[in-house]
């Protein structure tokens, strides 16, 4: 039985016999054993079961192989290799189904951001109501340490621009606040790393279910998350622990070789190359090694790993498809980049205007002034609040939807799900998606 009590099939293993000793690695063997289907033509069925060797015969496969239907069941979609119709040549075959946000089948660029877009529309409440509720509390988190740490910086900027000198009991008050402001940025910190990965690993699950219309609640989805709570978290310090370690790693660099431009009296010409071209070096490894782990939030929900376990599947299921996935995130990243420009945009044109207007001429700007200047930031701070929570349903959905594609890629997981695609249309009960009630 698995965690949430539905046994292997919450597992997500593609079909094909037997696991391996990790998971999700059950097919295609491991071992070298022949995955393909026959090469010769097997016999055409007659009484709508399936060709031997291929397991239950999906919804809507009958044994005339005529032209296309026009009802919409489901079928094999491509021609297995050797399979010919009664007339000995491969007709009419229908194309894959689409029980949920995307066809059953290898995807396309758009097919995984519009399967994205779809997910979180059909669990609106559920995936856009938790990110923005996350969002909702870091910003509260962000405003009160600034309220209650940073009160004396603003007071510093509140200063009329006559004064030119500040107090010695101002200056104190700034230095002391100064440790409490940073440990409250380190706390805010912690916060994010560990709320957004749980936040990041609970929106896996609905998109997962999404893939064959299993709809998924707001309680429903925290409490199919709750197990694997203790793993987000520890995946989250891994990953950090790796991009800490990655920039400690350039810092030296960079010192090694400052001192020796400084040793060997290079000019400086040559050393802001040296530093670029390190620095450029530094962001490709990054861009690889992100692609590389990027879909290692899913393995570790979907396939109930550990941390370390989930790294390594991910590594393995990009392998060979690196150019694909990394396309795939950057236009992700474009796309979710402008929709948090775009949301504070009028707003961050609309106030220095407004402030220039309010007070032309430097002076101290009146109480009403001062209450519209703040009504501005706080229309600003909830449209970007909303734009964070849009920006990451959308990212994980892709992210989670990849997951899926690589596996359906390299592992014939279309397969299992379009048997229990046909499970579920018989009524039976879910258990191939992970944690399905």
């Amino acid at each position: 039985m698995s965690e949430n009590g539905h046994g292997d099939g919450g597992r997500w293993a593609a079909p094909g016999g037997g696991r391996d000793d990790e998971p999700g690695a059950a097919w295609p063997p491991s071992d070298g054993r022949q995955t393909a289907p026959p090469t010769a033509p097997p016999t055409a069925p007659t009484t709508g079961t399936a060709p031997s060797g291929w397991g239950q015969a999906p919804g809507g496969w009958t044994g005339q192989v005529s032209g296309p239907s026009t009802g919409q069941g489901g079928g094999w979609g491509p021609a297995p290799s050797g399979w010919a119709g009664q007339g000995g040549s491969p007709q009419g075959w229908f194309a894959p189904p689409k029980p949920g946000v995307i066809p059953l089948r290898p995807l396309s660029v758009g097919e995984v951001l519009d399967g994205s877009l779809q997910a979180a529309r059909r669990n609106a409440k559920a995936m856009i109501g938790s990110s923005l509720l996350f969002n909702v509390v870091m910003s509260l988190l962000g405003v009160l340490l600034l309220l209650g740490f940073g009160a004396p910086f603003l007071r510093l900027a509140s200063m009329s621009s006559s004064s030119t000198t500040i107090s010695r009991s101002e200056a104190s008050s700034v230095l002391a606040s100064v440790p409490l402001l940073l440990l409250g940025e380190l706390v805010i910190g912690l916060v994010a790393i560990v709320g957004g990965a749980i936040l990041q690993g609970a929106l896996v699950i609905p998109v997962s279910r999404a893939v064959l219309d299993q709809r998924t609640g707001f309680r429903q989805m925290w409490s199919l998350v709750r197990p694997r709570i203790g793993s987000l978290i520890g995946l989250a310090f891994l990953l950090a622990a790796i991009g800490v370690g990655g920039g400690v790693a350039l810092m030296i660099v960079f010192f090694v070789v400052v001192a020796g431009i400084s040793a060997s009296n290079s000019s400086p010409a040559g050393a802001v190359v040296m530093i670029l071209l390190i620095g450029a070096a530094a962001g490709l490894v990054a861009a690889w090694l992100f692609t590389r782990l990027s879909v290692c939030g899913a393995v570790l929900v979907l396939e109930k790993c550990g941390p370390g376990q989930a790294l390594a599947r991910s590594w393995r299921l990009t392998k060979g498809n690196f150019w694909r996935v990394f396309g795939t995130l950057l236009l992700m990243g474009i796309l979710a980049w402008l929709i948090t420009a775009i949301a504070g945009a009028p707003l961050q044109f609309a106030m220095p205007l407004l402030s220039g207007v309010i007070a032309p001429t430097g002076a101290t700007p009146g109480a009403g002034a001062i209450g519209l200047l703040v009504t501005l930031m706080v229309a600003y701070l909830v449209l970007s609040t909303l734009a964070g929570a849009l920006s990451t349903v959308f990212t994980v959905g892709v992210t989670a939807l990849l997951y899926v594609d690589l596996r359906m890629r390299r592992e014939g997981l279309d397969m299992a799900l379009m048997a229990e695609h046909d499970r579920l249309a018989a009524g039976s009960r879910p258990g191939a998606l992970p944690g399905t009630a």
